[in-house]
């Protein structure tokens, strides 16, 4: 995979995931989704939002669950410059993670992909395309015990690559890119743990950038594929609830019932 090169570093590229304003435009809510079963996990309250773009139209578009696998397939998160310009798009994503009891979840991944292209007159190192993830959690409950004081998890990760590295004088063509970005939830428990997190809210910054250096040139970059995959302890215990345990006894009770008069007929 391509990674950093001598134009800009990782640390400032990363700094403008958070350098924007504090609020975002009107965010699109999507609501809750599961797959159960198969799925261990309920991902609950999604939606998002964009500090750069007014949505809707939405960037990362409504998801899809297929076991315990968050989906989206995004259609109009891109951005383009040309003429010594450079543009950015930013997209959010905000939802909240729960097991099911029994289940828990030790870490999981950002895992997101898309296409890229340069074209002009002779590649420069100062025209580049970029993609960067953030991610804030915060723990609330593990092996569902609700804790005293909500644990913070960050982690991020950068997709950075220039004109000169593809080698495209004068056009590239489609590239692919990728970035996996990994929150590891373990290592943040201070004490000794059974499953792990049962109850998590997650906050996500995306950003795309694209950036000319001369007049000659275009660069361009797309999210085409965006997923969510959790990591853990996902069988869940089926042990009924309580009612579910009283409905049990009165239905066994009413057949011995029926059972001891058959009999003494």
């Amino acid at each position: 995979m391509m990674r950093f090169h001598n134009l800009l570093t990782p640390a400032l590229l990363l700094a403008g995931l958070f350098v924007v304003a504090d609020s975002a435009d009107a965010a699109i809510m999507y609501g809750d989704f599961s797959d159960i079963p198969p799925g261990a996990v309920i991902y609950q309250d999604v939606s998002e939002s964009s500090f750069t773009n007014p949505v809707p139209p939405p960037l990362y578009g409504a998801p899809s669950v297929t076991g315990n696998l968050l989906d989206f397939d995004p259609s109009g998160f891109g951005v383009s410059a040309s003429g010594g310009a450079a543009n950015t798009v930013d997209g959010q994503l905000n939802f909240t993670v729960k097991a099911l009891p029994g289940a828990g979840i030790t870490s999981f991944a950002i895992i997101e992909s898309g296409d890229f292209s340069f074209s002009g007159i002779l590649p420069a190192p100062g025209t580049f395309v970029s993609a960067s993830a953030g991610a804030t959690v915060t723990i609330l409950e593990v092996d569902g015990v609700a804790l005293p004081g909500p644990i913070a998890v960050f982690a991020s990760d950068l997709f950075v690559t220039d004109y000169p590295t593809t080698g495209g004088a004068p056009v590239t063509g489609l590239l692919p890119w990728s970035l996996a970005t990994s929150v590891d939830l373990a290592s943040a428990i201070p004490f000794p743990f059974v499953s792990g997190a049962t109850l998590f809210e997650v906050a996500i910054n995306n950003q795309l950038q694209a950036t000319t250096a001369v007049l000659g040139h275009q660069a361009a970059i797309a999210k085409k594929d965006f997923k969510i995959v959790v990591i853990g302890d996902l069988e869940p215990n089926m042990i009924p609830e309580p009612s579910s345990f009283a409905l049990l006894a009165v239905a066994g009770l009413a057949i011995a019932t029926v059972r001891r008069v058959a009999t003494r007929g």
